[in-house]
């Protein structure tokens, strides 16, 4: 929920690998061909090894956990920037899915 209006999440396919500065906190991975992104919106992955779902493990413990992956900054022609990068969030494409979470 944002500010009582529901979230709506969508997997991006095929997913991404996600490169991560920790340094800056910042993250990039290659524009999606047909993913219909915009800044602000938030990018979130699950973990491998879990069911795939991206749910609140607080609130479902036998559930995959959310990580934050970041928030869009930017979009180019063939790249997304995000920040607001997640402490737990991994390079790569080491996620069982990838999503875009927007607002409806």
């Amino acid at each position: 929920m944002n500010n009582g209006v529901p979230d709506t999440v969508y997997t991006i396919n095929p997913q991404p690998a996600v490169i991560i500065d920790r340094n800056k906190w910042t993250a990039s991975f290659a524009k999606p061909k047909y993913a219909s992104l915009t800044t602000g919106q938030y990018i979130l992955g699950c973990p491998t090894g879990k069911s795939g779902h991206f749910w609140d493990q607080g609130m479902n413990p036998s559930g995959c956990p959310t990580i934050q992956l970041g928030r869009i900054t930017k979009i180019t022609a063939d790249s997304v920037y995000l920040s607001n990068v997640g402490l737990n969030a991994i390079t790569g494409q080491g996620y069982d899915n990838i999503f875009l979470s927007t607002v409806k």
